[in-house]
């Protein structure tokens, strides 16, 4: 079972490159207003502040916040802060890049599919999620590993069928890339190697001294490099952010960011989509049952499906070992990206390969499509991060403050009282705008906030004691995060 070709085949008709294009083009402006509105994070601060400032290799200290350090990360922060100054959307840059990347390789595998408006369908079924989307707006290191993984993924395709040397080399290189993104994306790594041998025990074409040659040196050259970094992390104690749940938490995290405070996101969401992701993981295994049986074995290795499905429960083995034979906990939501997107291929996959009727595989297509699409306008935010939704609204704050100060022509110092998690992108928001009369103290989520002006109240994880002496001034429509102002 071969992947077709297009280069073999047919150009691609002008009105399907224009239809990618433009979904395309419409899923990054989303990315680039979101990374020039939306407020610095926490990690976001801490990388620049700790890292991209003064990159090193290997920090001189290592603590419970080196975890941040996503290199390829913290290097790119670096060149643009240099070439472009420290604004977010400067900051945010190489994960912007790392967007077009991502929308350019699913694209071209989408075009390996299918050459009609299906086509189109798949695209947007592999690209238009929001939480996914948050991560490409974002100074962090997970939109660099979701691009450079989907690069690995498409030249590993094109490896397979084509049979040259050079795109091994490709799809390696830009695994080696996604790994210094994200240390997790070691998984990845692996299991990638994993499929190549496969891919030689199934095909004995792709056996040459040179392929071999590349999966000894890559993997070699890689953990030589990283593992000195990952010694220092894991001595340290910096990877205890993880999870000791797979299902329930690493999984339920997913589950929970993919449904991104949707309206009929309930308390009992995640419960109810425990029996569709079991139905689909099902199915998809089904699908591969039959694919064998249609086209033998080492036919199936090599075939999109069957890589998808080697990537899905690879990295899920791989997990699996880490935890129990060396004691290493699951990756929390945000570093286990991939696992979506791995899923989402082998979906992808079932529904174009698998032989029923062709009516009914082009409704089970529209269907996931437009339940997609549904969700990402429902979810439509260019207000603030999900995963740090403490910070959202702080910008909306500052100018409050700042609009009040202005009208009674205040000369006094004023303080502004905020959670842990919001201190830093308010204090960030200050500083840029110069504000050397703000002083900002932050204080933890069980403590009784101290004596100030105005009071910033993160609703997940600050819980305001008393609303008596204090004015409510602004609700942030997304998080709900409050400014209050003293009586």
């Amino acid at each position: 079972m071969r992947i077709r070709n297009l280069s073999e085949t047919a150009i691609p008709p002008r009105w399907l490159i224009a239809s990618l294009l433009a979904v395309g083009i419409l899923l990054s402006v989303y990315t680039i207003v979101r990374a020039v509105r939306i407020e610095m994070t926490i990690d976001e601060l801490h990388s620049l502040e700790h890292y991209a400032n003064t990159f090193q290799l290997y920090p001189e200290q290592y603590g419970i916040w080196s975890a941040n350090h996503h290199w390829l990360n913290s290097l790119s922060m670096r060149c643009s802060l240099i070439l472009f100054g420290d604004s977010p959307l400067s900051l945010r840059l190489p994960n912007l890049i790392a967007h077009i990347l991502f929308l350019w390789f699913t694209a071209r595998i989408t075009l390996r599919l299918r050459d009609d408006i299906f086509a189109v369908a798949l695209f947007a079924f592999l690209n238009a999620h929001p939480y996914m989307l948050d991560f490409f707006s974002l100074a962090r290191g997970y939109g660099l590993m979701l691009g450079t993984m989907a690069g690995s993924i498409y030249y590993l395709l094109c490896f397979v069928e084509k049979k040259k040397t050079k795109l091994l080399v490709y799809s390696l290189l830009f695994g080696s890339f996604s790994v210094l993104s994200n240390f997790v994306m070691l998984n990845f790594f692996f299991v990638v190697l994993a499929i190549i041998f496969i891919a030689f025990f199934a095909d004995k074409e792709l056996r040459t001294k040179s392929n071999f040659i590349f999966v000894l040196v890559f993997p070699v050259g890689l953990l030589t490099l990283v593992l000195p970094h990952i010694s220092q992390l894991q001595s340290n104690d910096s990877l205890d952010f993880g999870f000791t749940s797979l299902w329930s938490q690493t999984i339920a995290g997913l589950c929970w960011g993919m449904l991104y405070d949707a309206p009929y996101a309930g308390e009992n969401s995640f419960a109810s989509s425990q029996l569709p992701i079991v139905v689909l993981f099902v199915a998809v295994l089904v699908s591969g049952v039959m694919l064998v049986r249609k086209y033998k074995l080492q036919g199936y290795l090599t075939s999109f499906h069957g890589i998808a499905l080697q990537l899905l429960i690879g990295v899920i083995v791989l997990m699996l070992l880490q935890y129990y034979a060396l004691d290493s906990r699951y990756p929390p939501a945000r570093s286990s990206l991939f696992l979506f997107f791995f899923f989402l291929l082998a979906i992808a996959a079932s529904i174009q390969f698998v032989r029923v009727n062709e009516m009914v595989r082009k409704t089970l297509l529209l269907v996931f499509t437009v339940l997609v699409v549904l969700h990402f306008f429902t979810c439509f935010n260019l207000r603030g991060v999900y995963e740090w939704k403490q910070a959202s609204g702080s910008r909306d704050a500052i100018a409050i403050i700042v609009k009040e100060r202005a009208q009674i022509n205040g000369t006094g110092e004023v303080v502004l009282i905020s959670g842990n998690i919001s201190g830093p992108s308010l204090r960030w928001l200050a500083d840029q705008q110069e504000l050397n009369w703000l002083r900002i103290i932050e204080h933890g989520s069980e403590e009784q906030p101290p004596n100030g002006d105005y009071y910033f109240e993160e609703v997940q994880f600050t819980p305001f004691h008393s609303t008596n002496d204090w004015v409510l001034l602004n609700d942030d429509p997304f998080a709900h995060n409050k400014l209050y102002k003293a009586k």
